[in-house]
């Protein structure tokens, strides 16, 4: 570990949770902003941990590791209790997926379409705690302050300009903050200290998985396909969306760049609620450009360079390519392997083992 990873990390501490007294049974808004980031974390964890093919013996290792760290994390946060109704339908859509994704089962259709719109009110009430932040605060609230009262489901997606501590926050002190909330400071500790031996127990096929790993909140189809554990990287469903494209009228695809418009910028928030106006607007733009091209490549070319282009989306997207550093693929590792409560995912996966023996 650097000297500067352990100052960036001191820096933060004051970042972590703090417990706070419930108004009227309800759960506190900064406990329910924790429980969001903590399940989307988790359920990645779980995706990774069941999509790289772990033998027993990598899934026992691991799972000391996954213990010594939870010794030391941030406790976990409430799962229970009475929520905002938007962040309630969230809460429990995301605990359905893990009660899947712990049995080894795979995510039905319908699931997943209720885990996409989960996102989005997810997404629109984040977005909303941006623009009041608590003056003077230490903790999450210097940047999630408490979001407008009632039901954000309606498809509200912001409601004025970012506060100044996002606008002008580095996107390493925004890592870093969530690293650490949810980590705490000696879980970080400790989970950089395993990041070698993390890479020394996984097989080259296994590393290869996880190298530009993402945030998922739903695995593939086939819990076996192991080649980018926990997310669709073939392109399969970016492919599909360029053939229909190509075969629209001039009509059709401007209808549909304009309805792609808008799905782009939810993306883009639903990907990064902190995102600036600057950044979104960028974004789409690539993305329309880049699908402007696709339209009018000849045949040959485009089913030659279908993956490639998908690729490019993705990339655009903010989704990694697979080409990152050593050390950052080292790092990424070790977070998704350890996430706390990340001991859970290992032993329902040793159970399953131990039963196909």
């Amino acid at each position: 570990m650097t000297r500067a990873i352990a100052l960036a990390l001191a820096a933060l501490l004051s970042l972590a949770p703090l417990a706070h007294a419930a108004d009227n049974g309800a759960v506190p808004w900064e406990e329910q902003m924790r429980t969001m980031g903590y399940l989307i974390m988790h359920l990645s964890s779980v995706n990774a941990i069941n999509g790289i093919n772990l033998t027993r013996q990598q899934a026992v290792e691991l799972r000391t590791m996954a213990l010594d760290i939870e010794k030391s994390a941030s406790r976990l946060p409430t799962l229970a209790g009475r929520y905002r109704p938007d962040l309630g339908e969230v809460r429990d859509t995301y605990v359905e997926v893990e009660r899947l994704l712990l049995a080894g089962q795979e995510i039905p259709d319908a699931l997943e379409a209720r885990v996409g719109k989960a996102r989005g009110y997810e997404t629109a009430v984040v977005r909303q705690s941006l623009v009041s932040p608590v003056a003077g605060s230490t903790t999450c609230l210097k940047c999630h302050g408490q979001p407008v009262q009632g039901d954000l489901r309606s498809g509200v997606l912001s409601g004025s300009p970012l506060n100044d501590a996002i606008k002008h926050a580095s996107q390493t002190e925004v890592f870093l903050a969530h690293h650490v909330g949810l980590f705490g400071m000696g879980g970080s500790l400790k989970m950089l200290g395993y990041i070698d031996k993390i890479d020394r127990l996984l097989q080259p096929e296994q590393k290869q998985a996880l190298t530009g790993f993402s945030c998922c909140l739903t695995p593939p189809k086939s819990m076996s396909d192991p080649v980018r554990a926990g997310q669709a990287s073939g392109g399969e469903k970016e492919i599909d969306f360029f053939r229909a494209i190509r075969k629209m009228n001039d009509v059709q695809w401007e209808i549909t760049k304009a309805i792609g418009s808008g799905w782009i910028d939810k993306a883009v928030v639903a990907k990064s609620p902190g995102a600036k106006p600057e950044e979104i607007v960028a974004t789409r733009t690539k993305a329309i450009a880049l699908l402007e091209k696709i339209r009018k490549v000849p045949d040959s070319d485009f089913e030659l360079d279908k993956g490639k282009l998908a690729g490019e989306l993705k990339q655009i997207a903010g989704v990694s390519s697979g080409e990152v550093a050593d050390k950052e693929r080292k790092f990424t590792s070790a977070m998704f392997l350890l996430v706390p409560g990340s001991a859970d995912a290992y032993t329902a996966l040793i159970k399953r083992l131990n039963q196909h023996k």
